[in-house]
């Protein structure tokens, strides 16, 4: 009787022990509860004839810094201009977002004013000038 009791106090204690366990992944307090349900577009606008190879985009919303080691996959030329995106699904609540944008490891940044949670989709913003690019985005 008393092995009886003692192998289901274990099991309940096994069990309690895998729920605790458990925990971080079931629970949507962590990290995928900051993921909003928009993808942020950014575009960069470059003279044509730019070395494709010297540039690289990225993201800074949650993180303290931010850095551009991303290379673009999406490419577009159009009167004489060459459009480079990136795409990313975006974090809720982060207090500002940037866009970060490098030209051989000389990086910029162009805030995305987007502040809180991310409520609904924004279309093509404004271009902003940089240091030898132009940058807008939206978010859909």
């Amino acid at each position: 009787m008393l092995s009886k009791g003692a192998i289901w106090g274990s099991a309940g204690v096994f069990a309690l022990g895998m729920i605790v366990f458990l925990l971080p992944w079931i629970s949507p307090s962590g990290e995928q509860s900051r993921r909003a349900k928009f993808d942020l577009t950014m575009e960069y606008e470059l003279p044509a004839g730019s070395n494709l190879d010297h540039y690289k985009w990225g993201y800074q919303g949650h993180d303290e810094k931010g850095e551009a080691e991303y290379t673009f996959h999406t490419v577009r030329t159009e009167d004489n201009k060459v459009f480079l995106s990136g795409e990313m699904q975006m974090s809720d609540s982060p207090s500002q977002r940037f866009a970060c944008f490098s030209i051989q490891g000389r990086m910029q940044k162009f805030e995305v004013p987007v502040a809180g949670d991310v409520k609904q989709a924004v279309d093509w913003s404004n271009w902003v000038a940089g240091d030898g690019v132009r940058f807008r985005w939206r978010i859909h």
